[in-house]
């Protein structure tokens, strides 16, 4: 059992590059019964980065999720068929790219296979469908805006990448679908989809045979002239704090931003701050759980992320929740003394300790997954910039290895320096904040 998952969790990766600049990532995995193939292309909500142009690769993806083609020109037909055969369908848009992937059983795999290369080479928009996915678009968006606290994380992105596609406001976003048009869709996919801006991942079940095949077909699509969008660093407001509009009348949004230098391929400084998260607010015993919540009750929740960036200046550390109007300033003081606290004192010996079983915890759960999605999800943010990776032993390796010198030197980075509060109360809570945060 130990070499069944030990080989799980380190999938060798080939990565092969075809002259059109085109990336595939193969991924086997012996025995494996399950196939998983998967496409992005570069150009997601970054690569909107003019009015006319908001949405669109959204929309894009919308028109070929169900993975229509010149072989397979009916969406409602495609769906019937990738049910038939229980092929779980998907696609997604986010800031970095639009993504397009299929998982089902080994005996499917070259279906999904030919069904993908069939979109991406020769990709067809079913009219029919046009109008209806317009409007799931406009639905996605609409139901986005009624989030309560989707003005609070709008107003953090505005503040974190200033400038950035991503963060246009979604009503602006939203008022843009009605200009999309099918022909202009069509001709702008040509360009986000050429072959230099594409991975494709084939993973699991999938056979030497295939990839033979897939590199074949896939070689004879020329290359063009489109780049990904260039990514430079962004001034911040650091010790400052903002508001934005609030919905909820019982909780005020907290948001409290740290600036962060973390180099997405700085794989030890990662996991430190992955552990300076897991140290603050991973479970019931974390130290602004404990302060917040047992000792205080001035909140339900609190969670905390590091964020690393392709421009290593612009990634951040993240801390969220949401607390009742009369205990924000505390809250807020509370959350500063608390993270000072680490950066001074360092994680103790039990803290450590606790990093460690929840990495191996992690570890074990994932030599037991049969889907290889998992394994993609954890390469994907290395490979899909770099052809360089990490395997997941040598991750795990660096996360139990850390030690409590060198968390506490990743968390005087974070914490000594100034960060930005954005909340959601009144103008009089801003002055309050600010002595809160000095």
């Amino acid at each position: 059992m130990h070499a069944r998952a030990r080989s799980q969790i380190d999938i060798p990766v080939q990565i092969h590059k075809l002259d059109n600049g085109l990336r595939i990532f193969y991924m086997p995995v012996s025995g494996c019964p399950v196939s998983y193939v998967r496409l992005d292309t570069r150009m997601g909500m970054n690569a909107e980065n003019r009015e006319e142009l908001w949405e669109s690769a959204h929309a894009i993806e919308h028109m070929l999720a169900s993975m229509t083609s010149k072989q397979h020109r009916d969406a409602k037909k495609m769906a019937e068929e990738l049910n038939l055969r229980g092929i779980h369908s998907n696609a997604e848009t986010t800031p970095a790219s639009t993504s397009y992937f299929m998982s089902s059983l080994k005996c499917h795999t070259k279906w999904m296979v030919d069904a993908l290369l069939a979109m991406y080479m020769h990709p067809h928009f079913d009219p029919k469908i046009f109008e209806q996915e317009m409007k799931s678009v406009t639905q996605e968006l609409a139901s986005g805006i009624s989030a309560t606290w989707h003005d609070l994380k709008m107003k953090t992105l505005r503040l974190l990448f200033p400038g950035f596609p991503m963060s246009v406001p979604t009503i602006e976003k939203l008022k843009n679908v009605k200009n999309l048009k099918l022909p202009f869709l069509t001709k702008l996919a040509k360009r986000w989809y050429e072959p230099q801006l594409v991975d494709l991942y084939l993973v699991g079940g999938v056979d030497l045979k295939t990839l033979t095949r897939v590199k074949k077909d896939l070689s004879v699509k020329s290359p063009g002239n489109t780049s990904p969008m260039a990514f430079q660093p962004v001034e911040r407001k650091w010790g400052r704090i903002f508001r934005a509009k609030g919905r909820s009348k019982s909780n005020l949004g907290l948001m409290v931003a740290f600036p962060l230098d973390l180099d997405r391929f700085d794989y030890r400084k990662a996991r430190a701050a992955a552990c300076v998260s897991h140290v603050l607010t991973k479970g019931f015993s974390s130290r602004l759980y404990r302060a917040l919540r047992s000792h205080r009750g001035s909140i339900y929740s609190i969670s905390s992320e590091a964020q690393s960036e392709l421009t290593p200046e612009n990634s951040f550390f993240l801390l969220s929740t949401e607390v009742s109007p009369e205990k924000i300033e505390t809250v807020t003081r509370v959350i500063c003394a608390t993270v000072r606290e680490l950066a001074h004192d360092g994680p103790t010996p039990k803290e450590l300790k606790k990093w460690r079983e929840s990495v191996r915890t992690t570890d074990a759960e994932d030599s037991l997954s049969q889907d290889p999605a998992v394994y993609v999800d954890s390469y994907r943010p290395y490979l899909s910039w770099s052809c360089g990776y990490p395997t997941r032993k040598k991750m795990s390796d660096i996360s139990l290895s850390l030690t409590a010198s060198y968390v506490r030197s990743i968390a005087q980075e974070i914490f000594q320096e100034d960060c930005l509060v954005v909340h959601t109360g009144n103008r009089k809570l801003d002055e309050k904040l600010l002595f809160a945060i000095e």
